[in-house]
């Protein structure tokens, strides 16, 4: 299955939406086909919600579930949004499962712009994600934060910001979910990779300066090491 972002006409009340497309000549409609039995399958924003960027898509692993993960922006200011749906053969199902959920960070300061963000690829139970947020105050010394996230805890929530073809009568409703941890707070960090080693997690991240810092996670614990120092959170 392809998930595609494309534009749509001024005259359609949203400017934005994403499909799911076939990628084999055998699934119903062909390939590249938006069809699935007589109905297409897609996402759409909201009249007063905006994407502001291009998105991000990943699957857990094993494969039982894809993720969007998507910047916009509302009448309530920029958000980061995790849309999360069901892997199924059919595209109508995959949409009718769509979960969301707001990443919030952090708890001493609220930082709404991503600059950067990671999936943790592991065969465990947990999706982890981390990103770089920002309150974009430019004379504060500690102005990014670098957050780690758990996807899984995404709860059954019909999303607010985006409806869905086919479309669903069940209430809208918005989830919050908060970090659980917040690794490291920096001045200028502006890119981040993270890689899963054994039962350790790598994060990478890259500063406005050229600094490369890695920081080395034990996944059970939540310990981190900074250059040759130990954190417990």
């Amino acid at each position: 299955m392809l998930v595609a972002r494309e534009k749509v006409p001024d005259d359609c009340g949203s400017d934005e939406g994403v499909s799911l497309w076939n990628t084999l000549e055998s699934q119903t409609g062909g390939i590249f086909s938006k069809i699935d039995s007589s109905n297409e399958a897609g996402i759409s924003p909201e009249r007063d919600v905006e994407w502001t960027e291009q998105i991000d898509g990943f699957q857990s692993s094993p494969p039982s579930h894809s993720y969007l993960q998507e910047k916009i922006k509302s009448r309530t200011g920029p958000a980061v949004v995790v849309l999360r749906m069901k892997n199924s053969r059919s595209k109508t199902e995959m949409t009718r499962s769509l979960q969301d959920a707001v990443l919030q960070c952090c708890d001493d300061k609220e930082c709404r712009k991503l600059l950067s963000s990671s999936v943790v690829l592991s065969s465990g139970s947990s999706l982890l994600w981390v990103g770089i947020y920002t309150a974009q105050e430019p004379n504060d010394p500690q102005k990014t934060a670098l957050a780690i996230y758990n996807l899984s805890l995404i709860r059954d929530r019909v999303p607010s910001y985006f409806s869905r073809t086919p479309t669903c009568k069940a209430q809208k409703g918005e989830d919050a979910l908060r970090p659980r941890a917040v690794v490291l707070k920096h001045s200028s960090m502006s890119s981040v990779a993270a890689e899963k080693k054994g039962s350790w997690i790598e994060l990478y991240t890259g500063t406005a300066s050229g600094q490369l810092m890695k920081i080395v996670l034990d996944k059970q614990g939540f310990e981190f090491w900074l250059c040759d120092r130990a954190v417990q959170l």
